[in-house]
C-alpha cells in the first residue's frame, strides 16, 4: 500500500535532488527509452484528449547522431513550396493533409504510410530540390521525461509574500504539458490567478489510463505530469506577483509535434495583453541538426519586445537543441546548486546565452501517484502525491529557464521593459564558454 508524501524534506536521502541527477547522467538515452516512449505513442488520437490536443503516434529516425522522435509519416513544407513539393512528395505515396492545429503559419502537413526510412529519405529529396521543409519533428524534453526518477518532497516558502503587488504587472506565457486543474485548491497562494480550463488542463493520467497502468488508487501519473504546474511554479517564486498564461501543446508525457508547439508560440504572441515572456521548458534536437522550420516560422510572428526563453536540454554535448538554439531565443543551461556548470548532464555550446540552477529546485506540484515500474525512488517515501498543495524537487534545464523568465518579469515588475531587464540580468555575471553568463545563487 502506498503511502502518501508529506510534502516536507525528508526521507533516506538527504540530498535527493542530487540523487536526482545521478540517475538524469546515468540514463543516457538508449534504444529501450526510446523504443518505451514510441510504444506509448504507436497510435494516434484522432479526436484531442483531456485538453485540446491529440496525442500523436511516433516513429523513431536513425541517423548518425543517434534516434530522433518524429511524427508518423509527417513531412511539414513551407506553403509557398507546396506545389514543387508535391511534385516529389507524390510519387513517394505521401498526400496533402489537413491542418492539425487551426493557425495561419504559412505551413503545409503532407502524410504517407511510409517507413520511417522511407521518410527520411523523402525529407533529403526536398532539400535536394531546395524546397523549405522536413519530418514534423517531435518536441518534448529530449524523449526523457522524468528521466526514470519521480520527483521528490520539498518544500516552498511557508505562505506567498504579503508585499504590494509592483506598479507594473509583466505577463508570462508558460507553453508545456498544461496546468494541473486543481490548482485553485492549493491553499498555499503560490498559483493564484493561473485559471485551468479545457484547453490547457495537464490531464495527468490519460495515457496510463489507456495502458491500464496503475493501482488501487488510480492510474499513475504519466511520464511528464505535472511539468507545467511545476516551471509555472518556478516562475511564481521569482516574480511572485506576474500574471502567468499557460498554453497546453504537450501531452501528459511531454510529447509534442512541431506543428502545433509553433501554432501555440504563435498564439501566446498573439494574446492581449502581449506578454513580456515566453517561457519553453521544451526542445529536442532535429534529425539533421537544421532548425525546425515551423519553429521558426513561428517564433519569426511575435513582436520584437517579447522575449523567449527555452531549455537547452538534458544532454552533456554541443548538439544543438531547438527551440533553444535560435538566435531570437534565450538559449538557458544548467548549474548545480553551487552556481557550478552542470557538465555531466547539461546541453552547452556556442548557442547557449545563459545558466542558472537547474539542480534540486523546489516548486509547486501535482497529486497523484508516480508508477513504481518506471520511476526511481529517490527518498524512501513511496511517490504518492496529496492536495491540498504538493510540493516537489525535481531537476533539468527545464527548471533553469523558468528562472531566467521569472528573473525578467519581476524586473519588468519594476518598471524595465523586457529587453531592458535581460540585459541588466545579464551584464553583472561572469561569463563561460558553453554556458553563457552564469546566473550564481
Amino acid at each position: 500500500m502506498a503511502t502518501s508524501k508529506d510534502n516536507g524534506p525528508g526521507g533516506s536521502d538527504a540530498n535527493p535532488g542530487r540523487r536526482q541527477i545521478e540517475v538524469l547522467t546515468e540514463r543516457v538515452l538508449t534504444d529501450a527509452i526510446f523504443d518505451r516512449v514510441a510504444g506509448r505513442h504507436g497510435r494516434a488520437v484522432d479526436e484531442p484528449k483531456g485538453g485540446g490536443i491529440a496525442r500523436v503516434a511516433i516513429d523513431l529516425i536513425r541517423t548518425e547522431a543517434g534516434r530522433r522522435g518524429v511524427v508518423r509519416g509527417e513531412i511539414l513544407v513551407h506553403s509557398d513550396d507546396v506545389a514543387k513539393a508535391t511534385e516529389v512528395l507524390g510519387p513517394r505515396g505521401f498526400r496533402r493533409a489537413e491542418r492539425r492545429h487551426q493557425c495561419d503559419l504559412p505551413i503545409e502537413r503532407f502524410v504517407s504510410s511510409n517507413s520511417p526510412d522511407a521518410l527520411r529519405e523523402a525529407a533529403q529529396a526536398l532539400r535536394d530540390a531546395g524546397i523549405r521543409g522536413n519530418p514534423n519533428q517531435i518536441v518534448s524534453f529530449a524523449m526523457r521525461g522524468k528521466s526514470g526518477i519521480a520527483p521528490s518532497a520539498g518544500a516552498l516558502p511557508a505562505a506567498f509574500p504579503s508585499h504590494p503587488a509592483p506598479t507594473h504587472t509583466a505577463h508570462v506565457v508558460v507553453i508545456d504539458t498544461g496546468i494541473a486543474e486543481h490548482v485553485a485548491q492549493r491553499d498555499d497562494g503560490w498559483l493564484h490567478g493561473i485559471a485551468p480550463s479545457s484547453a490547457n488542463v495537464d490531464p495527468l493520467t490519460a495515457i496510463n489510463l489507456d495502458q491500464g497502468e496503475g493501482d488501487a488508487n488510480g492510474p499513475y501519473l504519466d511520464d511528464s505530469a505535472g511539468h507545467g504546474t511545476f516551471v509555472a511554479g518556478v516562475i511564481r517564486q521569482a516574480a511572485p506577483h506576474c500574471t502567468i498564461t499557460v498554453i497546453r501543446a504537450l501531452d501528459s508525457d511531454g510529447i509534442g509535434s512541431e506543428d502545433v508547439v509553433a501554432c501555440a508560440i504563435k498564439r501566446a504572441g498573439e494574446l492581449t495583453p502581449c506578454p513580456d515572456v515566453i517561457n519553453l521548458s521544451l526542445g529536442q534536437e532535429s534529425f539533421d541538426d537544421e532548425p525546425p522550420l515551423a519553429l521558426e516560422l513561428a517564433l519569426a510572428t511575435l513582436p520584437d519586445g517579447v522575449i523567449v526563453v527555452a531549455a537547452a536540454g538534458n544532454s552533456p554535448d554541443e548538439r544543438p537543441g531547438w527551440p533553444a538554439a535560435f538566435r531570437r531565443v534565450v538559449a538557458v543551461a544548467a548549474l548545480d546548486p553551487d552556481g557550478s556548470p552542470a557538465r555531466g548532464w547539461s546541453k552547452r555550446g556556442a548557442w547557449v546565452d545563459v545558466s542558472a540552477v537547474g539542480e534540486s529546485v523546489v516548486s509547486s506540484f501535482v497529486a497523484g501517484v508516480e508508477n513504481p515500474d518506471t520511476q526511481r525512488n529517490v527518498d524512501g517515501v513511496d511517490d504518492v502525491w496529496t492536495l491540498p498543495s504538493p510540493v516537489a524537487t525535481w531537476g533539468g534545464t527545464s527548471f533553469a529557464a523558468p528562472l531566467v523568465s521569472g528573473l525578467i518579469a519581476a524586473a519588468v515588475g519594476e518598471g524595465q521593459t523586457p529587453r531592458q531587464a535581460l540585459a541588466a540580468l545579464l551584464a553583472g555575471a561572469s561569463y563561460e564558454h558553453g554556458f553563457g553568463r552564469l546566473l550564481t545563487p
